[in-house]
């Protein structure tokens, strides 16, 4: 690939060659992004075998699952959008619930990235 002297190329394709630079980090830093992803669900998929658990979940298993403390389950299950059902004091949450929960967040999580910009620039 030949050398370009940018200087004497007129603005507009200066700009141009600019996007293209720009477009093609981003394009990678998307293609890491879509690996680390994929490794993510590779991870949680091969970690958490979910056909080991019973239809209906416990804080334990949530934090279990999660890798996550029992203080911070408990402080996941009083948020609104988290699936629960009260029983008393108990707290259960449904299986098939909880890991539609866990797809939506991680979704969220994806939106908020494109949203935002690969650096978080808007």
């Amino acid at each position: 690939m030949a050398i370009i002297d940018t200087d004497k190329l007129s603005p507009a394709l200066q700009v141009l060659i600019g996007l293209e630079l720009e477009y093609n980090e981003v394009k990678q830093e998307l293609s890491q992004l879509r690996k680390e992803l994929d490794d993510l669900k590779e991870k949680v998929q091969s970690g958490n075998d979910f056909s080991k658990y019973p239809l209906t979940l416990t804080v334990n298993d949530i934090a279990e699952i999660l890798r996550i403390g029992k203080v911070q389950a408990y402080q996941l299950t009083h948020q609104e959008s988290f699936p629960k059902i009260r029983e008393g004091k108990r707290i259960i949450v449904p299986k098939a619930a909880f890991i539609k929960w866990l797809d939506s967040e991680a979704f969220r999580g994806i939106q908020y990235v494109k949203e935002r910009g690969i650096n978080g620039k808007e």
